[in-house]
């Protein structure tokens, strides 16, 4: 597979885990953690509720929604062209940077005791999967989202907006 596919497939795939953002990445500002956007606060000393824990994580896809969609204006160019490999390696350590984002405020939340294994799990799937897409940006020229694991565990615990193509774009 040349370079130049990989690329334009992963602009693609990346295009169709954030394009499709929820209503409240349009009115989430860069920068503005989504516990305060909210009015909630995310170091409160008691665990959030289920409730409490889905908004937030919710706001923090949309903000990361936010951010990816300035990524691929950034590096809209190469979808035309042959980009080098420098080219993609910036787009995936861009793209990366907004996912990691993404997880590490996710992290700073404080979930319900009873679901803190399901949380751990969850993040930790999506760091590896971050990973692995680092490792190998031709993951993104699969059909499938590199955050499919992710997605599915988010999924199960009934978040609407968290990392991956499906869950976070409410496919």
């Amino acid at each position: 597979m040349n370079v130049r596919r990989v690329v334009v497939a992963g602009l693609v795939v990346a295009t169709g885990i954030v394009a499709a953002g929820s209503s409240v990445a349009a009115s989430t500002r860069l920068g503005t953690p989504a516990s305060a956007e909210l009015g909630l606060s995310a170091k409160s000393t008691k665990p959030l509720t289920k409730a409490q824990f889905i908004m937030q994580a919710n706001a923090l896809c949309a903000a990361a929604n936010v951010a990816s969609v300035q990524v691929l204006q950034q590096f809209a160019n190469l979808k035309s062209g042959s980009p080098s490999a420098q080219e993609i390696t910036a787009f995936v350590t861009a793209f990366a940077t907004v996912v990691q984002n993404q997880i590490n405020k996710t992290r700073a939340l404080k979930p319900p005791k009873r679901d803190q294994s399901k949380i751990t799990k969850f993040l930790s799937t999506n760091q590896n999967e971050l990973k692995a897409l680092k490792a190998d940006p031709q993951l993104l020229s699969s059909k499938q989202s590199p955050f499919l694991g992710a997605d599915s565990l988010a999924r199960a615990y009934g978040l609407e907006d968290a990392a991956g193509e499906g869950a976070c774009t409410g496919k």
